[in-house]
C-alpha cells in the first residue's frame, strides 16, 4: 500500500459515494412523482436495490476487463483502485441494505425482509455474473 493506491482510492470513493446520494434523490423524486408516495424507507430500499445491482453489474464488468489483462489508456491500480475499491465500494452499499433489513424485521414485515434478502443478494450475484459474461462474451 502506498500513498498513490489511498489517493486512488479516496477520490473514487468520494465520486461513488456522491453518485449513490444523487441516485437516491433522483429515486426518491420519481417515486413521489409517478404517485408512490411509499415514504422514504421505501423509496431507500429501491434506491439502494437499484445501486447495487448496478455496481455488482459494473464490477463483473470491471474485474472480467482486469483479468483479461487487456488493459487499454489505464494502468490495473487505476482500474483496480479507483474504479472497483473506491467509485463502486462507495457507490454499492451493504451497510444501508443491512439498516433497512433490521428496520423491516423490527416492523414484522418479514415478507418484505425475505424479499428484500433474496432480491438484492440473488440478483446482485447475478448481476456480477451477467457483467463477467458479458465482458468475456465480446
Amino acid at each position: 500500500m502506498n500513498f498513490y493506491m489511498i489517493v486512488l482510492v479516496g477520490l473514487g470513493g468520494f465520486l461513488g459515494a456522491v453518485l449513490r446520494f444523487f441516485v437516491y434523490e433522483i429515486i426518491s423524486k420519481l417515486t413521489y412523482m409517478f404517485g408512490y408516495a411509499f415514504g422514504t424507507q421505501v423509496s431507500s430500499l429501491i434506491a439502494t436495490f437499484f445501486v447495487n445491482v448496478v455496481g455488482s453489474f459494473a464490477l463483473g464488468l470491471l474485474f472480467a476487463y482486469v483479468q483479461s489483462g487487456d488493459l487499454k489508456l489505464l494502468s490495473k491500480d487505476i482500474w483496480t483502485h479507483f474504479f472497483g475499491i473506491g467509485l463502486l465500494g462507495a457507490f454499492t452499499t451493504f451497510s444501508t441494505f443491512s439498516y433497512a433489513n433490521v428496520l423491516l424485521l423490527q416492523g414484522g414485515l418479514y415478507g418484505q425482509l425475505l424479499l428484500n434478502i433474496i432480491g438484492n443478494v440473488g440478483i446482485c450475484l447475478l448481476a456480477t455474473f451477467c457483467g463477467f459474461v458479458m465482458y468475456r462474451g465480446s
